[in-house]
């Protein structure tokens, strides 16, 4: 199936999915809280969504500053927009997301597909700095306060400790074993490539070519991780966008009646995250469900006053990302990419 079928078909399911949101909240009230929302509060959503897709071009800018290639932070902006477009857009894009989005980038900027994919494999990892941090900080509060952790969001404290634990330890495992590890991926791709190449017109693979491919990814995703100061830079940067992604939920929350401390919000989002791993587009639904079930267990607000605040939020979130990312894979990195 070709990349835009693919991406055609997530942003339909996706719409159908906030349209399900919709009708669990009821129309009628939905359309009442938004068009009743205060202006200005609506604005500042918008304002601080626009400001961490601006962030997330800096990521990107900061990622391909150590490539000899020449990425302007205009075309940072754009690449970073299309990837996350064609990855909320694309059906079970947590398997396919990174090798859609390092076609993407490659692309773009007419470099080696190695060094594209190991470039967004660098920033996905560091985006669990964030999120480790806030999860031992948000620990520390319910273990030092008296406050009892609600028994339906036991099982999402309990899985999001366990990933956090875990893939560190898988880094720590293949770090540990990277030759051994590259000659396991070599011989699966290797595998996977000569059960395709059955189907007519699908070339046999290369199978040294497929190991340089390999070790070339590896040894560049190698050199970004262990640069200290583009690991430190990138870590903050992350941290820029969580934080704005937390403000504008905060804000529509608060924008629908839903007053809920910062901090609760703060803890929500990175748990939120686990959900992405649902098979829909981006995880679509299954990160709202989460944000609903957090917020409304840690306050005294109904579930549908809290889902219309999550809408607000997400949707303009994945609506604009839709724009901007559309624009850039159909016109302006095509534009740029020629000049």
């Amino acid at each position: 199936m070709q990349t835009g079928t693919r991406i055609g078909i997530g942003v339909l399911v996706t719409a159908c999915l906030f349209a399900l949101l919709i009708f669990f909240v009821g129309i009628e009230e939905f359309l009442e809280a938004v068009t009743s929302m205060d202006p200005q509060l609506a604005a500042a959503v918008v304002s601080a969504i626009a400001v961490r897709r601006l962030f997330h071009g800096l990521i990107v800018y900061a990622a391909f500053a150590r490539f000899e290639v020449t990425v302007s932070y205009l075309q940072a902006v754009f690449i970073s927009a299309s990837v996350s477009f064609a990855k909320k857009a694309t059906p079970l894009a947590q398997l396919s997301g990174e090798p859609i989005a390092a076609g993407i980038i490659t692309d773009a900027i007419d470099d080696t597909y190695e060094d594209s994919l190991a470039a967004i494999s660098v920033i996905e990892t560091v985006k669990f700095v964030p999120a480790m941090t806030v999860f031992v900080v948000g620990s520390t509060y319910f273990v030092v306060f008296p406050t009892a952790i609600p028994a339906s969001i036991r099982p999402i404290f309990g899985l999001f400790g366990a990933v956090l634990l875990l893939v560190p330890l898988v880094g720590i495992v293949l770090w540990s074993y990277k030759d051994r590890a590259e000659a396991i991926a070599t011989a699966a791709v290797v595998a996977l490539a000569n059960a395709v190449s059955v189907i007519p017109r699908v070339p046999s693979p290369n199978e040294e070519d497929i190991r340089n491919r390999i070790s070339g990814f590896s040894s560049r995703f190698v050199d970004l991780t262990t640069n200290r100061r583009l690991v430190v830079e990138l870590s903050i940067l992350t941290f820029c966008t969580l934080f704005l992604t937390v403000l504008a939920l905060w804000i529509a929350l608060g924008a629908v009646g839903v007053a809920v401390p910062l901090p609760i919000v703060l803890f929500a989002v990175p748990f939120s995250k686990l959900a992405s791993a649902v098979p829909s587009p981006g995880g679509v639904g299954g990160v709202e469900g989460v944000l609903v079930i957090f917020v409304t267990s840690l306050t005294a607000h109904s579930v549908e006053q809290v889902t219309t605040g999550v809408i607000i939020s997400s949707g303009a979130a994945y609506w604009m990302t839709a724009l901007v990312g559309g624009l850039g894979i159909a016109f302006v990195l095509p534009l740029l990419s020629s000049e």
